[in-house]
């Protein structure tokens, strides 16, 4: 190895440690903290000296000249609480709340945001676009407040609050404004928003009662349950989230519906007749909860693809199977299709294919057209679909047998009305006790009324 480092004297003969220390000299001392980042931020006392918040960084920054340009990221960066700087080395760290408890640490310094007083250049931003609280009466402002969800238009550069509450009542469906005053930001929301969050630089104002009293509620239309059958309104029945659109002063189901149908995306609909409400439901609904005084019908349909062909090249299929009671009409029952066929002119002859098919449990058939669905138990709950007519293989042809076991143990469907009752239809668990031997249905829904934590029946009527 050349000894080739200058003053040779620096070389330590026979040595084995480190080298020598070597101390920087004044003028390279200057350098280092004039390069540093100056704490310009006012008052001082807010700076926390020989502080280290570990974990919780969101990103660091580099180069940065002065600590104000470090807090002013940290502004503009949704989420972040804190900066940890390093001033010798101009590093910024920004943090989210997610950082451990403060730890002494020499050389690092740190700032939380919430004790930040707004610096001149902020004050006179903010002077620009800081929202008047003009309405009356000022209690009608809440501090703090934000509701999420349920937005239906967002404004920028709004100057008053008053201008911000008569963009709402200009909208039927706005009931209430978030507004962030020092951003000049306005908020409609409708009656999907969420509850109450505390949010810091956040009002609102509530425009319309949004939980009537008993008064109001019985002023609501009241709706008409129109839809035939009866039997595919699911009753007690909700579904959370997927809303698209709400709808006030609906007097039909049916008008429901239609609005549904008409709207891209909607799979289902939710209803509470008493207020005459319409709430439209895309996919990303939940699974049902059961709520009292609420009402819901399944839009999705099972269209073959072939329903664009001009219908003139269809066969009308003649309803031939006896006894005629059997047919299901304006009923159709999504899913579980395992064949499709075309050119039917006789219903007998989709049943015989069914028949001919182990898996297969029920027909539906669009006579207009001469269309044969061959279903198997995977189809889902009946839907009202005019047009279509439907058939379950166990009731059209029994063998005698069947129909002598029928005759010893059929449950009569006694109740009233009738369309409380839903056909084809199970509710597994939760079972409390299992009855045999009832000849009337409204047997069994005697003796779940007289069992306090009954809720529901399930009856096998050929069974009793």
């Amino acid at each position: 190895m050349d000894l080739d480092i200058s003053p040779i004297d620096r070389i330590e003969e026979d040595s084995d440690y480190a080298l020598k220390k070597v101390t920087p000299s004044k003028k390279k001392d200057t350098k280092d903290n004039a390069g540093a980042m100056k704490l310009d931020i006012s008052p001082l006392n807010m700076i926390e000296q020989d502080t280290n918040y570990p974990e919780g960084s969101m990103s660091m920054e580099i180069n940065i000249d002065k600590l104000s340009d470090c807090v002013k990221i940290c502004q503009n960066k949704n989420g972040c609480l804190r900066v940890v700087a390093i001033p010798k080395k101009r590093l910024c760290l920004l943090k989210h709340k997610g950082h451990k408890e403060k730890v002494k640490r020499s050389g690092f310094i740190s700032v939380a945001m919430k004790e930040l007083a707004p610096s001149k250049e902020d004050n006179e931003k903010n002077d620009d676009v800081e929202m008047k609280l003009d309405i009356s009466p000022p209690n009608r402002v809440e501090r703090a407040s934000n509701y999420p969800n349920g937005t239906i238009s967002f404004q920028k550069g709004v100057s008053k609050l008053s201008e911000c509450v008569k963009a709402c009542e200009s909208k039927k469906e706005c009931v209430r404004v978030v507004a962030v005053p020092n951003k000049g930001w306005c908020i409609l929301k409708n009656r999907m928003h969420r509850k109450r969050l505390s949010k810091p630089g956040f009002i609102s104002v509530a425009l319309k009662e949004e939980n009537p009293s008993k008064k109001e509620e019985n002023n609501d239309v009241q709706m008409e349950l129109d839809l035939s059958p009866p039997n595919i309104i699911e009753r007690a029945s909700n579904y959370p989230n997927g809303t698209i659109s709400f709808e006030k002063g609906i007097t039909k189901l049916s008008n429901c519906v239609q609005k549904c149908q008409n709207q891209k995306g909607c799979v289902r609909v939710v209803a509470i007749p008493k207020k005459g409400w319409c709430l439209l439901k895309n996919k990303l609904h939940r699974k049902v909860v059961e709520k009292t005084g609420f009402v819901s019908v399944d839009l999705k349909d099972e269209i073959p693809p072939e329903e664009e062909e001009p219908e003139d090249n269809y066969v009308k299929m003649k309803l031939d199977i006896s006894p005629l009671k059997r047919i299901e009409r304006a009923s159709n029952y999504p899913n579980g299709t395992i064949s499709f066929e075309k050119g039917i002119d006789k219903l007998s002859e989709c049943v015989k294919m069914c028949q001919s098919k182990k898996d297969c449990v029920r027909v539906v058939a669009i006579p207009s057209k001469g269309w044969c669905l061959l279903k198997n138990k995977m189809h889902r709950k009946l839907q009202s679909k005019p047009g279509f007519l439907s058939v379950a293989l166990r009731e059209v042809i029994p063998t005698r047998k069947e129909d002598e076991k029928e005759q010893d143990v059929h449950m009569k469907l006694d109740v009233s009305p009738s369309d409380r009752v839903e056909r084809a239809s199970n509710y597994p668990n939760g079972t409390i006790s299992i009855e045999k031997g009832i000849g009337e249905l409204s047997t069994c829904v005697k003796m779940c009324q007289q069992q306090k934590e009954c809720v529901r029946i399930v009856a096998v009527p050929n069974k009793g």
